[in-house]
C-alpha cells in the first residue's frame, strides 16, 4: 500500500457529476491522490487485470456505484473482485437496506456506503477500509427485524451491545472519539479543543479503557459501528466553546 496521501482510486460511475463529487471529497483528505475514472463495468473489465504483486497502475481502492454491481446476485461485483483481486471495493450510492448490504458484504466488498450517508462520515469509512478493515454501515446493525436477524442473529444481538460503552462516555469523550474516527491526530484534536495534548492523551487512555480496546484503529472501528463519525462536525464547532480541560 502506498502512502495514503498518494493513493490511486478507481471511480466507477456512469455519471460524471458523481465522479467529480467523489474526487473532490477524497482530495480533502488525500491531496496527492490519483484517479482512474470508468463510466461502465465494461470499461473496468477492459483494464489489465490487477496482479497479486500490484504495480504503478494498481488501484488502492475502487469506488463502484451500486447500480453497476449487478444486484441482486451481484454478478458484476463478483467480476470486478476477480478482475482486481486483492483491491478493496466499496459500493457507493447504495440502498439503505440491511439485506442489500449483507449480500454485498457476503460477496467480499470492503465497504458499503448508503446513499443517505453524510460526506463527513464517508471519509472515515474510506480510511478504515484503507487500513485493512471492513466498513459495515449502521443500517446493517439497525436492521435486526430484517436481513440481519435472518442471516446473522448473533451479530444482530451483539453489535448494539458492543456500541453501548460508547454511549456511556461523557459528551466530551464522545467528541474526542469522533475526531479520532475522522482521522485527526492528537495535536489537531488538542488545537481544535484549545487544550494541551497531554489532556487529549489522558482522555484517550480513559476512552480505550472504557471501550476495552488498545489502539486508535480499534476505537475508530467501534465508533463506526455506532455511526459516530457525524459528531466530527460538532467537535469542530466546539473550537470556540469553553473547555476547561478537566477530565469528566
Amino acid at each position: 500500500m502506498r502512502n495514503h496521501a498518494a493513493i490511486v482510486v478507481m471511480l466507477v460511475d456512469d455519471h460524471s457529476m458523481v465522479r467529480d463529487a467523489h474526487r473532490a471529497l477524497l482530495l480533502q483528505d488525500f491531496p496527492a491522490a490519483r484517479f482512474l475514472e470508468r463510466d461502465s463495468l465494461a470499461a473496468v473489465l477492459a483494464d489489465a487485470p490487477t496482479d497479486a504483486e500490484g504495480g504503478t497502475g494498481r488501484p488502492d481502492l475502487i469506488l463502484l456505484h451500486f447500480d453497476l454491481a449487478g444486484a441482486p446476485q451481484m454478478r458484476d461485483l463478483r467480476a470486478v473482485l476477480r478482475h482486481h483481486a486483492g483491491v478493496p471495493v466499496m459500493l457507493t450510492e447504495a440502498p439503505d437496506s440491511g439485506r442489500a448490504s449483507l449480500e454485498a458484504l457476503n460477496h467480499g466488498v470492503a465497504g458499503y456506503i448508503p446513499k443517505t450517508m453524510r460526506g463527513c462520515s464517508i471519509l472515515p469509512a474510506i480510511r478504515l477500509v484503507l487500513s485493512g478493515e471492513r466498513f459495515i454501515p449502521s443500517c446493517v446493525v439497525a436492521d435486526r427485524d430484517g436481513a440481519l436477524a435472518d442471516m446473522a442473529p448473533p451479530a444482530a444481538l451483539m453489535m448494539p451491545e458492543m456500541c453501548a460503552p460508547i454511549r456511556s462516555l461523557s459528551p466530551r469523550r464522545q467528541q474526542i472519539l469522533s475526531m479520532v474516527a475522522s482521522g485527526a491526530p492528537n495535536k489537531a484534536i488538542a488545537r481544535a479543543l484549545s487544550v494541551h495534548e497531554v489532556t487529549v492523551k489522558s482522555h484517550l487512555r480513559a476512552i480505550f479503557k472504557t471501550l476495552g480496546v488498545n489502539t486508535r484503529t480499534q476505537a475508530a472501528r467501534l465508533a463506526m459501528f455506532a455511526d459516530m463519525a457525524g459528531l466530527a462536525g460538532r467537535a469542530a464547532a466546539a473550537r470556540g466553546a469553553d473547555y476547561s480541560g478537566k477530565l469528566n
